[in-house]
């Protein structure tokens, strides 16, 4: 069993897959991001650069200053970002804060590039650097910013989400902030099951299983939920990624539930994490 403080971080992952289950569409347009400083978009090339060379972000700001592959130009951004501080809540994503020359605070997320050089493949969609990969899944489109935001208007938002073309099956990846080493995964199964029981309401288990057998490592959750609605179904995923809880659901009409493992089945067969 887990600490309490452990928990409450698998409480507040799984509070995503009841947003899945409950989300509906809202017409309410989400605020427009703030104008990016010029050095921002620098500072992105530079540390993408980093990302696919050494397959994770840096640790500190001097061993981003110190990359071989940092331009003049990327130097010279680097020094508008004065007493900077990066962190890495998820695996995709790195979160500098700085002040601009002009003393003003400012936040930027920067996402991890889901391609790189060498590794692009059409037949499969990659993130992370193609580090996590699986098969396209015929007629399925991404979802924009704009759209996750329109569809989970009140959060959790996935970091990637797809629909079908009838806009009634959706697929998510959530990069979580739960610490689980691949060796850890059936220790947390029933933590995690308590925290689904305690947030999804209605909820009917169709499976709970540990897959240690399979590359990689996966827990297995289907189940389903009443909500006003309708009844859904979810399919989820549960791994480690950088020792961190990557989660992947399938989620949709319970009356499309033969669909929904169709293509859940696609993406656990044609999953790959390096």
């Amino acid at each position: 069993m887990v600490t309490s403080c452990a928990f409450s971080r698998i409480f507040r992952h799984v509070i995503f897959t009841t947003a899945l289950l409950a989300a509906g569409c809202s017409e309410i347009s989400p605020k427009p991001a703030r104008t990016p400083e010029p050095a921002e978009k620098v500072v992105f090339d530079a540390m993408s650069s980093y990302y696919c060379a050494q397959q994770r972000w840096p640790s500190s700001w001097d061993e981003l200053a110190q990359f071989d592959g940092l331009s003049p130009e990327g130097h010279h951004a680097l020094g508008e970002m004065l007493t900077p501080e990066l962190s890495s809540p998820r695996a995709i994503l790195l979160v500098v804060r700085y002040k601009n020359a002009q003393g003003i605070d400012r936040r930027v997320v920067y996402i991890a590039p889901p391609e790189c050089e060498g590794g692009k493949d059409p037949q499969r969609v990659s993130m992370a650097g193609g580090r996590v990969s699986f098969s396209r899944l015929p007629g399925f489109q991404q979802l924009d910013g704009a759209a996750v935001k329109a569809k989970w208007r009140d959060g959790p938002y996935p970091d990637v989400a797809w629909n079908d073309p009838t806009r009634g099956i959706f697929v998510t990846v959530r990069f979580g902030e739960v610490s689980v080493s691949p060796q850890e995964l059936p220790a947390l199964k029933e933590d995690l099951e308590g925290a689904y029981e305690a947030s999804v309401p209605s909820l009917t288990w169709i499976e709970r299983s540990v897959a240690n057998g399979e590359e990689p490592a996966k827990l297995i959750h289907i189940l389903s939920s009443d909500s006003p609605t309708g009844s859904t179904v979810s399919y989820t995923m549960s791994m480690s990624f950088d020792e961190r809880l990557l989660t992947i659901s399938v989620s949709g009409p319970a009356e499309r539930e033969k669909e929904i493992d169709q293509v859940a089945g696609s993406l656990r067969r044609s999953l790959r994490l390096r």
